[in-house]
């Protein structure tokens, strides 16, 4: 019974990123193909060099056209690397062919080769690292741009050390740091894909803002909710009337979205929250915060 398939070429080429490039022990030849496991509804690709691992589950659903015919799971480790020559037309899907250990991958110009596959049982097996059967919830996930990463493993290189990368995670979406292994003198920082591209400079890269000193607004001479503060400015306390469509104000001194605070009717309706304005206690001079100071409604 022969097992078929379309697949776009350059699907199956990728997954030759994840195979051993060691071609010095023949023991390890198996890591240099990638397996294969078809079912009627799905085709599994499977690549590992035993320090990465690479997986992709195809099906329909995830906008793969396969056109399965496939009447029982077929499993076989494919020498993708010999089929390079029919794998370079990326826009065309090829034909996959399975017949019992034997494999034959057809283009639509009429280009045919057929190869050997070897048995899955000496395939690694896979499944103890995935968990597959039992998903293993991750204590911490994050997601990196490929070639941000890439980036260390180049300096490395140019440095003459091994692209050892020592990553350390402190968060779901915060900078991770990055060590590279025999070089103790380099500290670096990647940022997950969610913040990296956000903005230009991101904040925790900027000057810090300067920070001015605090103005607090001493009032005296208090006639109910007016005062006169040290410079001779008038202020008065206020009330939003949001029944009568008055928008709240903003302090001029934090920002603050003010419901209730303080205008100045001298310098042109400054106004401030009450956080900034002390009031005196009693005839000693001493003075406290306007808080309990009583709000009275600004006319609509």
């Amino acid at each position: 019974m022969t097992t078929t398939f379309t697949i776009n070429p350059a699907v199956l080429e990728a997954m030759l990123a994840f195979t051993s490039s060691n071609r010095a022990f023949n023991a390890h030849a198996i890591l240099w193909d990638v397996l294969c496991e078809v079912t009627p509804e799905s085709v599994r690709l499977v690549a590992t060099d035993t320090h990465v691992l690479g997986l992709l589950h195809l099906t329909p659903i995830h906008g793969y056209g396969l056109d399965i015919t496939c009447s029982e799971p077929v499993s076989l480790v494919l020498p993708l690397e010999g089929f390079r020559p029919l794998l370079r037309e990326k826009k065309i899907s090829v034909i996959v062919d399975i017949v019992g250990e034997q494999v034959t991958i057809r283009t639509a110009t009429g280009l045919s080769l057929t190869l050997p596959g070897q048995s899955a049982e000496e395939f690694p097996q896979y499944q103890r690292v995935l968990a597959l059967d039992t998903p293993i919830t991750p204590t911490i996930r994050t997601a990196f741009d490929g070639a941000l990463l890439a980036k260390f493993a180049s300096f490395a290189k140019t440095m003459g050390v091994p692209p050892h990368l020592d990553l350390g995670f402190h968060g779901t979406v915060s900078p991770t740091s990055v060590r590279i292994a025999g070089l103790a003198s380099f500290y670096g920082v990647a940022m997950p894909r969610q913040l990296a591209y956000e903005e230009p400079i991101p904040s925790w890269l900027l000057p810090p803002p300067d920070v001015l000193p605090e103005r607090i607004i001493r009032l005296h001479d208090m006639d109910g909710g007016t005062g006169t503060d040290d410079a001779g400015c008038v202020w008065t306390q206020f009330l939003v009337d949001e029944l009568a469509e008055q928008e709240p104000g903003t302090c001029a001194l934090c920002s603050a979205t003010l419901h209730s605070g303080w205008m100045n009717l001298d310098n042109g309706g400054e106004e401030v929250c009450s956080d900034h304005v002390q009031l005196p206690e009693d005839a000693s001079g001493q003075f406290s915060p306007s808080v309990d100071a009583m709000p009275v409604a600004i006319p609509a």
